[in-house]
């Protein structure tokens, strides 16, 4: 498999994108951060990742990411 590296500005290196995919998980409550092999902060990788174009979760926190959608009755 050919995995695409990125420079990452919340670790300061070079990631897959399996790794950057992973953050992604632990940083939205998807995954618990025990998968990770280090330690992050999750609300400073929020600050990096929200605007990071490598992101392949792009989730912006104060912009909606899907329509609403009415509970049904």
């Amino acid at each position: 498999m050919n995995d695409k590296h990125f420079s990452c500005p919340l670790l300061r290196r070079e990631l897959d994108e399996s790794e950057c995919y992973d953050i992604q998980m632990v940083r939205c409550n998807f995954m618990k951060p025990d998968i990770l092999a280090f330690d992050i902060n999750t609300l400073n990788a929020g600050r990096f990742c929200e605007h990071c174009g490598f992101n392949q979760l792009y989730t912006p926190v104060n912009e909606p990411t899907a329509p609403r959608v009415e509970a049904y009755a």
